[in-house]
């Protein structure tokens, strides 16, 4: 007889995450919370600040979920008074506010319970929206505007310096190469030289959203490893969900395969096409979380006795491929990290 299974309810996640955390380390947590937000607001560009402030988000939450005390919340009102008194602007201080939504949604999702890449997902979309409102906040008070044209034109502005400085360096070495042998002079025009110039700035520029999602990524990684560490050093494992690791589909490795190969193959003249770009994008922001799996296959390759002599062929080949072609190297630890996502989790040798 068929009988009707019972669903269990979620345990009370106060009961979950309950430990004693010591008065003093609960001063020092504060404390560093307050001293990471204030930081943040003194840095001097939006990366640094958004670097401490990911680290001070791994600090809240950790602290919220061994006492789930607001106070840690209300570190924002002391470390904004204290940054508005070191900086003189209001919107500069704004930016000690940053580990809030950051800390606050890596909170969420380690009480429910969710997987790693989701909470490096959640983190990163977090400091990376928070941030673009904060660089809004500070542009309009500084140019008095937000439109679209006006972040555009800026945008371009100083893509073409970039443009302007590398065409000079680039000519000025050309030059000096010209000098020590003539024969070059054939092969390295002008119109050669703007023309690699040209392409190269625009696929830097056609490229951005790739490398600022990729920015994003490490970002609530690194949040999430700062909150793992505190868990390993005050021995609240617990916290963590069972099998807590980075764990990406079959589907993306297929896409990530599929967006390199064309990439690969579109990319033989100097002009830089948009199904190129697209492509490129795609395997760029995949690529960081396959070159961790491909790191973590070759720690359990070191571990693993049966498999000594594949490490140390897979470490010389590394090492061949770091002193010579360093872009490989990372290539053949990302190719090591799909054979996990397509086998999933079995070292392929």
């Amino acid at each position: 007889m068929n009988q009707e299974v019972k669903k269990q309810p979620n345990p009370n996640p106060h009961i979950l995450y309950h430990y004693h955390v010591p008065v003093f380390t609960r001063i020092l947590l504060l404390l560093a919370v307050t001293a990471g937000a204030i930081l943040t607001a003194r840095m001097p560009d939006v990366l640094t600040a958004s670097v401490c402030a990911a680290c001070t988000a791994g600090v809240f939450a950790f602290y919220y979920l061994t006492t789930f005390s607001p106070v840690v919340a209300l570190t924002a009102i002391p470390a904004y008074a204290i940054a508005f008194f070191m900086t003189g602007s209001a919107f500069d201080a704004a930016w000690s506010l940053l580990f809030l939504p950051v800390g606050a949604m890596l909170s969420l999702c380690l009480l429910r319970r969710t997987q790693k890449t989701s909470a490096v997902v959640t983190a990163a979309s977090a400091i990376g929206i928070s941030a673009a409102v904060l660089f809004l906040i500070g542009y309009m008070a500084e140019n008095g505007t937000v439109a679209p044209d006006s972040l555009m034109e800026s945008f371009n502005a100083r893509f073409e310096s970039a443009r302007a400085q590398l065409l000079a360096s680039t000519e000025a070495s050309v030059q000096a190469a010209i000098e020590q042998n003539p024969l070059y002079a054939q092969y390295y025009t002008d119109a050669y030289v703007s023309s690699v110039v040209n392409a190269s700035i625009d696929t830097m520029k056609l490229s951005m959203p790739a490398v600022l999602i990729i920015i994003a990524e490490v970002l609530g990684f690194l949040a999430v490893t700062i909150f793992c560490g505190l868990t390993k050093l005050f021995r609240c494992t617990k916290l963590l969900p069972r099998g807590y690791r980075i764990r990406l589909s079959r589907l993306s490795g297929v896409i990530f395969v599929v967006s390199y190969l064309i990439n690969l193959f579109s990319s033989g003249g100097t002009a830089t096409t948009l199904t190129q770009v697209t492509a490129g994008n795609l395997a760029s922001v995949l690529m960081p979380g396959l070159f961790l799996l491909g790191l973590r296959t070759l720690v359990r390759r070191a571990k693993n006795p049966g498999r000594r002599r594949s490490f140390v062929v897979t470490i010389v080949i590394l090492g061949l491929l770091l002193f010579t072609y360093p872009s490989y190297a990372v290539l053949f630890v990302v190719l090591d990290g799909l054979g996990e996502v397509f086998f999933d989790g079995h070292m392929i040798f």
